[in-house]
């Protein structure tokens, strides 16, 4: 395979960073900074580095802002506050602030994962919840949402947030990419009310250009719509996530 370094990619900090990339297929290629890994400490285990990933972070932030083109609209947009922080920290710090939606945009829960926390019980009811205003939802992605995988983690997601809000709703959708269906779980203390009309009319008023190529008001409604497998294990499903008793997935 072809292999090349380059010294051409230059980080935040004006350095200069040697890149090597291994071609894989044509069109695709494996790439890595080889000098410019942040390094936050080293344990016994030759093998393993711990990484800095707040700095790593926001490395990969800059590099989006300065070379992707789909989100230059939205990184320029005056309303955008990027901040590069672990999300409970960050939420725990800011007192003054309530809000009217959290996303919890998360990677799945891995064994020592950053994200493991963020799925927990007491992360829902200690710093979620007192953070939403009166009408204000929560929405955590929820892990695979399968036939044959939902019950590894999406189904508790949606029954350990029962435990904290008066209202959940469970949605789906098929993720090529990733070669099965993909679940969130939404979640309120106030009624979640999905009315098509209102839907569409909100589409209109506040998208530009709201001539949508896939995505309409009817569709939206069916994400929540479960098939009978799925539906009955989040009906019946007892577990919920703590401390004492996390969920790690380990490949799919």
């Amino acid at each position: 395979m072809e292999q090349t370094i380059e010294n051409e990619i230059v980080d935040s900090n004006g350095k200069n960073v040697e890149w090597f990339e291994e071609s894989l297929e044509v069109d695709l290629k494996w790439s890595l900074a080889i000098n410019s890994v942040l390094y936050k400490a080293t344990t016994k285990f030759q093998d393993v580095i711990l990484l800095d990933t707040k700095h790593f972070g926001k490395e990969v932030v800059n590099i989006c802002r300065k070379h992707l083109m789909a989100n230059q609209e939205a990184f320029a947009d005056c309303r955008l506050h990027v901040i590069i922080n672990d999300a409970k920290v960050e939420l725990e710090k800011s007192d003054e602030y309530k809000y009217d939606v959290i996303v919890g945009d998360l990677c799945d829960p891995r064994e020592g994962g950053p994200c493991n926390h963020l799925y927990l019980k007491s992360f829902y009811q200690h710093i979620i919840k007192p953070k939403l205003n009166h009408n204000g939802v929560f929405v955590t992605q929820a892990g695979f949402a399968g036939v044959l995988s939902h019950q590894a983690f999406f189904s508790s997601v949606y029954n350990t947030a029962k435990q904290v809000f008066n209202h959940v709703i469970a949605y789906t959708a098929h993720v090529p990419s990733l070669a099965d269906t993909r679940g969130w779980v939404l979640a309120s203390d106030q009624p979640l009310k999905l009315d098509a009309e209102v839907i569409n009319n909100r589409i209109k008023e506040r998208i530009k250009g709201s001539d949508l190529q896939f995505i309409d008001a009817a569709f939206m409604l069916a994400f929540t719509v479960m098939n009978k497998t799925v539906h009955t294990t989040l009906m019946n499903e007892t577990n919920v996530l703590t401390e004492e008793n996390e969920k790690s997935l380990h490949g799919h």
